[in-house]
């Protein structure tokens, strides 16, 4: 909990972070959405953020933060052991969970919380009850409460059950102008040499917003949701394949939000864009088919979700692109880039003791036992490890590289015969296994089904499962071939800028556990140039030639 004699940063002070505060104003409105789940790098406000919302709910309610070291019996409850030592007698300890009942419980850095921790957790948020059994103490209490989480996706994921009881995930990125930058700073720092007198500014502001949270509160159930709305949210549901009805819910009850919000008397195309957009930013699977047409277009002032650069070339459609005769046996060609990161240590798996030989242990025993045991042990032979993405999408198709990048592969492939490969291929729109921990040679026979380019460039889940993969693989990764154009396709309900920050950071997440190479082709305009760039600024990546070397990589 926050020392109450020290004011928190006010949310009205707070500069940035449009999407993240719209969320969370929606939670205010109405507390029953389903909570928030800020995603961000460290450094970058989400616990600020997180606090700051306190002060923007009514009648001020409890707001519990959970820290990192929480013990079960804190979190639930128990006995007082003080009490009854001191004085005999049995008394309770109220747990967090309960303590936050008809307010705020805020856990940072969830993703780190044990699985123990996290099942309570999830039993309270889906009941609104804990229940709590103890030696002498048998008990339910009510425990409903708006959660917010804070993580950062570089130190682990979240458990799928816990992710999904999240109405909203919102990235949080620093992307912020130089003026941005240079009025957060003066604020924190004013903030930082005397919170009261700074929050004291923003005291007029402040009250504006809770007076807005409570009108807006009073108004919500008047709020009129067509049947074309509903009907509008199944159909886009039911093409997005989603597991169950929680995203629908919290959909069709942020939607409604932001109308009260916004003072409507009904919920608009626009409000259900926005509620997709804040509904969908965590349950983006890899298996997700392309977006459905939009319902409208976002209001004035909302997050679009037009892309405003390009993300894949104007003549890609849905049907399939041949990409013509991929020359297997010879070398690509000469304009084919690779994108190297600056991460060179590789794993083998000479370094183990290997597999013990007991029937030659037994003999050894036998004819020398008064020497005792001498277990032998097989070495592991010593074989490079390879991943590789393979982007057959409709714009790799279409530009004529995909015939170009089977070369290159199959080139690679030739050069490492002794080499474990994995191939992870992206075409209609869906990620398949096409390799796993195959020879070079059952690598060449894969490569032969790809006869074409189809599908929208749905990159990132692409490389989340990639990831994924390789870290749960039983033996570390000698290098990660990614080949593909980089023309990104928006997910669905997720904006262009939002799109190309998850995709750096599946690509920077890569680069942090494998030698990772890129191989692209050379930009056929200023427009792919910039996305290039944009795409690979800040990361671990750096250009080189790929065949100009004679294939060597």
């Amino acid at each position: 909990m926050n020392d109450s004699s020290t004011p928190v940063f006010p949310f009205a002070a707070i500069v940035g972070m449009e999407q993240a505060k719209r969320s969370l104003i929606c939670h205010a409105v109405d507390p029953r959405i389903g909570g928030t789940l800020l995603l961000g790098h460290r450094g970058c406000a989400k616990s600020t953020l997180a606090r700051a919302f306190a002060g923007l709910l009514p009648d001020s309610p409890p707001f519990i933060e959970i820290p990192l070291g929480v013990t079960e019996d804190r979190l639930l409850g128990a006995v007082d052991a003080e009490h009854l030592v001191e004085r005999g007698g049995w008394r309770e300890r109220t747990g967090l969970i309960e303590s936050a009942h008809d307010g705020v419980l805020y856990v940072d850095e969830i993703n780190l919380l044990p699985d123990s921790l996290s099942d309570h957790l999830l039993d309270a948020a889906a009941s609104g009850r804990i229940q709590l059994q103890r030696d002498g103490l048998s008990r339910s209490a009510q425990a409903r409460f708006i959660l917010i989480g804070t993580m950062n996706p570089d130190e682990g994921e979240l458990r799928p059950q816990l992710l999904d009881r999240f109405a909203h995930g919102v990235p949080i990125s620093d992307q912020f102008s130089e003026a941005e930058r240079i009025e957060i700073i003066r604020r924190r720092m004013e903030y930082d040499d005397d919170p009261t007198a700074f929050a004291s500014q923003f005291l007029d502001d402040s009250e504006t917003l809770v007076r807005r949270v409570l009108d807006s509160r009073e108004r919500i159930r008047s709020v009129l949701i067509s049947d074309t709305a509903r009907a509008s949210v199944a159909a886009h549901a039911r093409e997005l394949r989603l597991e169950g009805i929680r995203a629908e819910l919290a959909v069709v009850r942020t939607a409604r939000a932001l109308a009260a919000w916004e003072d409507a008397g009904a919920v608009a195309d626009s409000h259900l864009v926005e509620a997709w957009l804040l509904c969908l930013g965590h349950r983006m699977s890899d298996t997700t088919p392309p977006p459905p047409n939009k319902t409208g277009q976002p209001r004035s002032g909302a997050t679009s979700l037009k892309p405003t650069i390009p993300l894949a070339p104007t003549s890609a459609r849905p049907d399939p692109a041949p990409c013509g005769s991929p020359n297997l046996g010879g070398k690509p060609n000469s304009g084919l880039h690779t994108r190297i990161s600056g991460n060179t240590s590789s794993h083998t798996a000479g370094g183990r003791s290997g597999s013990i030989l007991w029937t030659k242990s037994w003999i050894e025993h036998l004819l020398r036992s008064a020497q005792g045991w001498r277990l032998l042990r097989r070495v592991p032979e010593s074989r490079p490890t390879f991943w590789a993405f393979l982007d057959a999408s409709r714009s790799c198709g279409s530009s004529g590289f995909l015939p170009d990048a089977l070369a290159s592969l199959l080139h690679l492939s030739q050069q490492h015969r002794r080499g474990r490969w994995t191939l992870l291929a992206l075409q209609d729109g869906a990620t398949r296994w096409l390799v796993r921990k195959g020879s070079a040679r059952g690598l060449a026979r894969a490569l032969t089904s790809i006869t074409h380019g189809s599908g929208k460039s749905h990159l990132a889940p692409a490389l989340k499962k990639m990831r994924r993969a390789i870290s749960g693989s039983s033996f570390g990764p000698s290098a990660a071939v990614i080949c593909s154009d980089g023309m990104a396709t928006p997910p669905p309900g997720q904006s262009a800028i939002h799109s190309r920050t998850h995709l750096r950071w599946e690509i920077a997440r890569l680069a942090r556990i494998t030698q990772l190479h890129w191989l692209h082709p050379e930009p056929s305009g200023a427009a792919a140039q910039q996305w290039l760039s944009c795409l690979f600024a800040g990361t671990a990546i750096r250009q080189l030639s790929f065949l100009k070397s004679s294939g060597n990589t």
